[in-house]
């Protein structure tokens, strides 16, 4: 599973804990790890390959997303047509 817009991290913590294989992006981390990883803002990429991941979650994210379209094209690359 991905957390977009993980922000520290805590709930990629709390999954890997439940034994999940969980993984984290946001556009400002302290620090990137194998399961914490920089979005990338010129071309806007996940820092993943498509079809990486089976669940995608994200907590009071959207808001701040200033492309919505582009976001999305790269949570599901089904939405990029």
């Amino acid at each position: 599973m991905l957390d977009f817009g993980c922000g520290d991290g805590e709930f990629v913590q709390a999954f890997a804990g439940q034994g999940f294989e969980a993984h984290g992006c946001d556009i400002v981390l302290d620090h990137e790890s194998d399961r914490l990883r920089l979005i990338s803002d010129d071309p806007y990429r996940l820092p993943f390959n498509d079809a990486t991941f089976d669940c995608v979650v994200s907590q009071q994210v959207f808001e701040h997303v200033q492309d919505y379209h582009a976001a999305l094209g790269e949570i599901s690359p089904a939405a990029r047509a």
